[in-house]
């Protein structure tokens, strides 16, 4: 899932932030690292489409929409999904300046591996339940 992405995210960037140097660039110099990486190892990567068609034949304007027979089965997904997304931002958030403020605890790698935690569980969660029938 996502989560684990978000919260290994986290926890890489506290540490290098508490225990790295450059607590400021560091992260973002590893990032342009890693993003060359990709690059190459996509430029590397051979086409799978047979024949490509011309970009003008194709429909650039987005089209948002959900099939008509699914609409109200989908309400509901996407209503938690998106609460429980405010809730993960909004803890993420607020959890660093609470041990920093409220706990005294300003190790930024101890404000990342509780971010860790949090989306440790709803990973866990997401693939504990993937078999679970809505009502």
């Amino acid at each position: 899932t996502n989560f684990v992405g978000l919260g290994l995210g986290a926890l890489v960037s506290g540490v290098l932030a508490e225990y790295a140097p450059w607590p400021l660039k560091l992260t973002f110099v590893l990032y342009l690292a890693l993003l060359a990486l990709v690059t190459l190892l996509i430029w590397r990567t051979r086409e799978t489409v047979l024949r490509p068609g011309r970009l003008s034949d194709v429909s650039m304007r987005p089209r948002l929409s959900v099939p008509a027979d699914i609409r109200a089965a989908f309400v509901a997904p996407a209503v938690t999904g998106f609460g429980a997304m405010a809730l993960v931002g909004f803890y993420a958030a607020l959890a660093p300046s609470v041990l920093a403020q409220q706990l005294h605890v300003t190790n930024h790698a101890e404000a990342g591996a509780l971010f860790f935690e949090l989306s440790m569980v709803a990973a866990a969660t997401i693939l504990l339940t993937v078999r679970l029938s809505s009502r």
